[in-house]
């Protein structure tokens, strides 16, 4: 219930609030594109964080939070680089820039965090350590 207001104001804002004069109505794309990508910085951190406790403490609760936070952080990192590209088309002309490192750092974290132990079952069978 919590989350209904911060998101009303963000849509609102998103739909009404002011636009770039010189990119014009695609810069209201950093509407999403920016706070997409903290909340994936923020999911991947504490995977992290999750994963050490898991390692020092061997508690299965810290392995399926820092699994959930790994899913979270594909979901908001593939809206980050959606919104990210879309804008590019808008302002450069092109959908993705190979020689500027800004969309490479959440691309390749992307293709990192998609490995078999976010998306699926552990293919090792269960976690033990």
């Amino acid at each position: 219930m919590m989350l209904y207001g911060p998101l009303l104001v963000w849509v609102l804002i998103s739909a009404f609030g002011p636009y770039d004069v010189v990119q014009g109505p695609s810069s209201k794309l950093l509407y999403v594109h920016v706070p997409t990508v903290w909340i994936a910085y923020l999911a991947y951190t504490l995977t992290f964080i999750y994963s050490l406790l898991y390692l020092i403490k061997k508690n299965p609760k810290y392995d399926s939070r820092a699994v959930a936070n790994a899913k979270s952080g594909v979901i908001f990192t593939a809206s980050t680089l959606l919104a990210g590209s879309v804008w590019g088309k808008f302002t450069w002309g092109t959908w993705w820039v190979w020689g500027d490192a800004r969309p490479l750092g959440p691309g390749t974290t992307e293709l990192w965090s998609l490995g078999p132990g976010t998306i699926g079952p552990w293919p090792l069978g269960p976690r033990t350590m």
